[in-house]
């Protein structure tokens, strides 16, 4: 009831912003490779996927009642484990280490959700797990989510290829419009093609980025500069026009994904004021 009051009072909540770079609005990786990217998945399937996954952990939450006796029986299933529990606990280890050094990671470095995905199966281990020994008919009741649970893995299976098919076609477009324009005798630093490639400009000019994360050379890093400052753009690669560019002389390069809208295009337009390094 919360929940829905929450909802209720904050719509953006029925939404899925905290999924930045898997289950994201616009694919795989979001705007990241180029922005304003066209939006695959449409409101009612973010709210859908929302409320599945804050109802999920609301149904977890009250198993949580409990949390000292299976907080016990954890830790001594870690401390002297059976033969049989053996292999879960070295899962249970390693996942724990593995998360509490994200946790740690991510104080000061962004991280993205695809880095959780090695936890997820010591993750449906554990519940099935705790499903099995706190349900007297868990295998009956398996039996008939088995069907649902197929389905959803199929939806899952669908999107993961559709929406890596997506991404690879974006790039497979971005490739052969920067093809056009250095085959115009245009030099990559007047190119702005998204972040990975504005960064590899930058890197064959000056072997390094501008980025706080270089310490070598010391003192190589000013903070009033983009990450390339080399990439002063005369053109760029972008979906729609903005108040910032015009249609250049080499118009835009369709490609097809499996997510909606299925008839993309990379426009290659003209920045009509090149008076700084990108920002």
């Amino acid at each position: 009831l919360f929940l829905l009051a929450a909802i209720g009072l904050h719509p953006s909540l029925a939404s899925i912003p905290w999924v930045g770079s898997t289950l994201n609005w616009e694919g795989i990786n979001g705007s990241t490779p180029l922005p304003d990217r066209p939006i695959v998945l449409v409101r009612p399937v973010r709210v859908l996927v929302a409320l599945s996954v804050y109802i999920s952990v609301c149904v977890l939450a009250t198993e949580f009642w409990g949390w000292k006796k299976n907080l016990r029986r954890m830790l001594s299933a870690l401390r002297n484990p059976s033969s049989k529990e053996f292999t879960m606990a070295a899962m249970s280890l390693v996942s724990l280490i593995y998360f509490g050094l994200l946790v740690v990671r991510s104080v000061d470095f962004d991280i993205f959700d695809r880095y959780l995905l090695p936890l997820l199966p010591w993750a449906a281990t554990v519940l099935l797990l705790w499903f099995e020994e706190s349900n007297l008919h868990a295998e009956k009741m398996l039996g008939r989510a088995l069907p649902l649970a197929w389905g959803v893995l199929g939806i899952i299976a669908f999107y993961g290829i559709a929406s890596t098919q997506d991404l690879w076609a974006l790039a497979q477009a971005r490739v052969v419009a920067t093809q056009k324009l250095e085959s115009a005798a245009v030099p990559r630093t007047a190119i702005d093609a998204g972040f990975d490639y504005n960064a590899w400009t930058e890197l064959s000019i000056n072997g390094r980025l501008n980025s706080r994360w270089v310490v070598n050379p010391p003192g190589s890093y000013d903070p009033k500069l983009s990450q390339t400052p080399s990439v002063v753009p005369e053109y760029r690669l972008e979906y729609q026009l903005t108040a910032e560019t015009a249609p250049s002389e080499f118009a835009s390069v369709p490609y097809f994904s499996l997510l909606p809208p299925f008839n993309k295009r990379v426009r290659i337009d003209r920045i009509l004021n090149r008076s700084s390094p990108l920002r």
